[in-house]
């Protein structure tokens, strides 16, 4: 009961916020904003580069999932390890998409791209423990987000970027 009242109080937040900034103040949606939310793969089995997922991997990333299954996600990207590919694959297969693969170290192009490619879109983008905070602080501008701890698979971060440098950042957590 918890686990889903927490599910859809963090659905009715980020609809709210992508609502609310996605409107000027004639409530004309915003073409230029464009809504990134990272997160890190989830749960690996072990410290294998190429390692699947664990059963608390798999499980989070069917959460991830349903916390987005009322989200309109127009793409996703992804870094084309294992772990980060069946992170996404919950959610692809229940939108209709195919990952869009990523080499880890030119993430800020990657950024670049989402931001002036998907104005007025949603796109989430799956990472690593160096690449999630290096994304963040190419988006925010600054240098707040440091490595991600190997036990920190639980946050999802909401970005609404109008330009590179300048993006708004909304830290969560889902799962269990």
């Amino acid at each position: 009961m918890v686990r889903s009242l927490s599910k859809i109080t963090g659905l009715l937040f980020l609809c709210a916020l992508i609502s609310t900034c996605q409107n000027s103040s004639t409530s004309d949606p915003s073409p230029d904003l464009t809504t990134i939310i990272l997160v890190r793969h989830a749960e690996k089995l072990n410290l294998d580069p190429d390692s699947p997922l664990s059963s608390d991997g798999k499980r989070r990333a069917n959460d991830l999932a349903t916390l987005l299954d009322n989200v309109h996600i127009d793409a996703v990207y992804s870094i084309a390890f294992p772990r980060n590919l069946s992170t996404v694959q919950p959610l692809c297969e229940s939108k209709g998409l195919s990952p869009i693969l990523y080499q880890r170290n030119v993430y800020a192009g990657v950024i670049e791209t989402i931001v002036n490619n998907y104005k007025g879109e949603t796109v989430l983008i799956c990472g690593d423990t160096e690449t999630v905070p290096g994304m963040l602080n190419v988006l925010s501008g600054g240098e707040e987000y440091k490595t991600l701890k190997e036990p920190d698979y639980n946050h999802i971060y909401y970005a609404l970027a109008r330009q590179i440098g300048k993006s708004e950042v909304i830290v969560k957590t889902y799962g269990e």
